[in-house]
């Protein structure tokens, strides 16, 4: 069999100018591809850089948030050592903020009473009195018992009388309390002293009794005192000059560096708004409902012992009728339930006894 051979035929040699043309092709050819690897690191860097900036933002969204965390945490230990120096080392969170709000509506309520009471519009006689600070009327008795001026001798000893009163009834209604602990006559004493202003009211409305319309309200006065004195072991107080007293001496102290008792002049400071703003309410309340105006009062006096009550009701599981009355006891159980310690450690180590 014959074997037919091929002969292949000599590579052609191009042209100058196809080379160039190819060569041109190649370089365009190697342009866009140069072009598309460029485009392509540019979108992967602007991915990345996308990302970078994501997980940049994601991380300083965490780190604000554990900066936030630890303030909140900081605060909380600020504030629980704050009111730990005031109400012990165990205590409860919705009491302390139960009693600072009855306190601030107590010193309101005391601040708007005197005002109504030196407007001369609650009396027929358009008689000023003041029913919240006694100081000034110890003297006034004295200088008017030295100027033979015996009838107003009698109305200031009868004011300071009434208060002392006031006062005597908070002490004989609650004889051994327990300081910052709500005790089962709080909520009685304070729906008497809104008796006493609510005869007031109606005394003031009817135009009779102007001397009396004073005392009773000097009464009222001397139990919301009385109570607050005896919970607070004379923190919370309606008279101005103990409170401002004491807010200078922390501030002195503060500005040379003692701050152990900052929390203190912050209530007393708190107190004091709310009378001042009590005084200030009262001004247009006795334009406008003129003897009227003391029914206000009376209504907030009930209230304030209506939430103690309530709030006895809700938070130690009594009954109304033993919270009315006064005679619930208060258990080691709803101390318990109550308590919020202040030292975690002890808590925990509680809590691990209590799982193994």
């Amino acid at each position: 069999m014959a074997v037919e051979k091929t002969s292949q035929d000599p590579p052609k040699v191009a042209s100058i100018d196809e080379d160039e043309a190819w060569m041109d092709a190649d370089e365009e050819e190697v342009e866009r591809a140069i072009g598309e690897i460029h485009k392509g690191r540019l979108q992967s860097s602007a991915r990345s850089s996308k990302d970078g900036r994501r997980s940049s933002v994601i991380q300083n969204v965490r780190r604000g948030s554990v900066i936030m965390m630890e303030a909140i945490g900081k605060k909380k230990d600020w504030v629980k050592e704050g009111i730990s120096k005031l109400m012990g080392e165990d205590y409860s969170k919705r009491e302390a903020a139960f009693v600072l709000f009855v306190g601030a509506l107590i010193a309101f309520n005391n601040g708007y009473v005197n005002g109504a009471c030196l407007s001369g519009l609650v009396s027929p006689n358009n008689t000023k009195k003041s029913i919240a600070g006694f100081t000034s009327k110890y003297t006034r008795s004295a200088v008017y018992l030295a100027d033979n001026e015996f009838e107003e001798v009698g109305a200031q000893v009868s004011l300071i009388a009434s208060y002392f009163l006031g006062s005597f009834l908070s002490g004989l209604l609650t004889p051994n309390a327990t300081p910052y602990r709500l005790e089962p006559t709080y909520g009685p004493t304070f729906l008497i002293g809104g008796l006493f202003l609510t005869a007031a009211s109606i005394l003031s409305a009817k135009g009779k009794g102007d001397p009396y319309i004073f005392c009773l309200a000097a009464a009222a006065a001397g139990i919301q005192n009385g109570i607050a004195s005896i919970f607070s072991s004379n923190l919370i107080r309606c008279s101005l000059t103990g409170s401002t007293t004491d807010m200078a001496i922390t501030l002195g102290q503060v500005i040379r560096g003692n701050r152990t008792k900052v929390w203190k002049a912050m209530v007393l400071l708190l107190l004091v708004i709310a009378f001042w703003l009590g005084g200030l309410i009262s001004f247009y309340a006795t334009r406008h409902f003129r003897n009227y105006s003391l029914y206000f009062s009376a209504g907030l006096f009930f209230f304030i012992g209506v939430s103690l009550v309530m709030f006895l009701v809700k938070e130690h599981s009594v009954s109304v009728k033993d919270a009315i009355l006064g005679t619930w006891e208060i258990t080691q159980s709803m101390r318990h339930k109550m308590e919020w310690p202040l030292k975690p450690d002890h808590h925990h180590k509680n809590s691990d006894v209590s799982k193994v």
